[in-house]
């Protein structure tokens, strides 16, 4: 015979625990095998002392492509 077990109705879902991207200097950024190709583009648009996420580089890159040709 089958038992039958009692499931909480209460039972709180977790939330995936949201994390901080981590952030890196313009340097390190142009060392990164990812960017390999984007070097000249983000030696340009990247300022020097500031720190970047992966995310806000990839909408830095965007945001230039995406510019107006004067």
């Amino acid at each position: 015979m089958a038992v039958s077990k009692k499931v909480a109705s209460d039972a709180k879902v977790s939330e995936p625990v949201q994390r901080d991207e981590p952030k890196f200097r313009k340097d390190q950024i142009l060392a990164s095998k990812k960017y390999k190709n984007w070097r000249d583009l983000l030696s340009a648009v990247l300022e020097d002392g500031q720190l970047y996420t992966m995310s806000e580089v990839n909408t830095l890159m965007e945001k230039y492509m995406k510019g107006t040709v004067k």
